[in-house]
């Protein structure tokens, strides 16, 4: 789960929440419910990410928003690289396999 909020403009305030679809320790791409201007300065909340990412909170960019089947596509440019992001993998079940107990 992610948060993004800021200034539009520089005036005129958003928020908007979704799910991250790509991230790296330079930026992040996210699904959001409403969309946001490019170039819009922001903070982005990392919800739930315990110490995958850090810190939770990282100051951005907004670069690109797209429509996307009436979600927004939402690129953020982060002002300085994430100190810590590890992605713990889940292994794929395998079709009839049983989880080990």
């Amino acid at each position: 789960m992610i948060e993004v909020y800021g200034f539009q403009d520089e005036v005129e305030p958003f928020f908007a929440s979704g799910m991250t679809s790509d991230v790296s320790r330079l930026g992040v791409l996210a699904e959001l419910d409403a969309p946001i201007h490019a170039s819009s300065v922001c903070k982005v909340f990392f919800r739930g990410t315990g110490e995958q990412i850090r810190p939770h909170h990282v100051c951005g960019r907004v670069t690109r928003c797209e429509e996307n089947h009436g979600r927004f596509r939402v690129a953020v440019e982060f002002d300085e690289p994430l100190l810590r992001l590890e992605i713990q993998e889940v292994p794929a079940l395998v079709a009839g396999a049983r989880p080990k107990a």
